[in-house]
């Protein structure tokens, strides 16, 4: 199968994966917040890009609507 094709289905599944390499000290952040918050480090991660991309994308950009 194609990586075209590949990216294609993962799309209609709803969810892609997306390798990310961190610096050690944000990884320990995502650690300590995860214990913190009581969720896995994978729903921890995706609450911070769901509720902060927005911020900031106000902060670089302007404010925009949720």
């Amino acid at each position: 199968m194609s990586e075209r094709r590949d990216e294609s289905e993962r799309r209609k599944l709803g969810k892609v994966q997306v390798p990310l390499a961190l610096p050690v000290e944000l990884a320990e952040q995502i650690d300590e917040a995860s214990v913190a918050v009581k969720l896995s480090k994978q729903d921890t991660m995706r609450l911070a890009l769901e509720r902060g991309l927005p911020v900031l994308l106000a902060q670089l950009t302007g404010p925009v609507a949720a």
